[in-house]
């Protein structure tokens, strides 16, 4: 599946280098993030459902020798929201869960790696470090 993200980016802004590197890091997780819903969304009807999900995480954790699949399964009713329940998350709900979690160039993998290892160690809420922790891993 081709990117679906770069013609619906955020515009470039800001008056400063800095600013203006932030926005293309930013714009860049959004792709990644799209890329990575595009991927899972393999039907390409603009939602993923558990069925979908679950086909991703065969495929792409089916090496994965510690972490039990149901922690990953798991992530579909966490993008659910509190209320939960839901049979089908829209790219809105998927970037607005994976999205603070995409920072700098993170790799989706490691994102999604990461927030089953919590799901699997039974944490109630994601640790505030793990921002820190994902982009410390991305640059070693």
């Amino acid at each position: 599946a081709g990117s679906i993200c770069c013609g619906d980016a955020a515009p470039l802004g800001g008056d400063t280098p800095r600013s203006a590197a932030l926005s293309l890091l930013d714009t860049q997780a959004r792709c990644r993030l799209m890329d990575a819903f595009g991927e899972i969304d393999f039907e390409q009807c603009g939602v993923i459902d558990r069925k979908a999900w679950a086909r991703y995480v065969r495929e792409a954790w089916a090496e994965e020798p510690l972490l039990p699949r149901r922690a990953f399964l798991g992530l579909f009713d966490d993008m659910a929201g509190p209320v939960g329940g839901a049979e089908d998350i829209t790219c809105e709900a998927f970037e607005a869960f994976f999205g603070s979690y995409m920072v700098g160039d993170v790799d989706f993998a490691l994102v999604v790696r990461a927030l089953a290892t919590q799901r699997a160690c039974s944490c109630d809420k994601v640790d505030p470090g793990l921002r820190s922790v994902l982009e410390q891993s991305h640059k070693e």
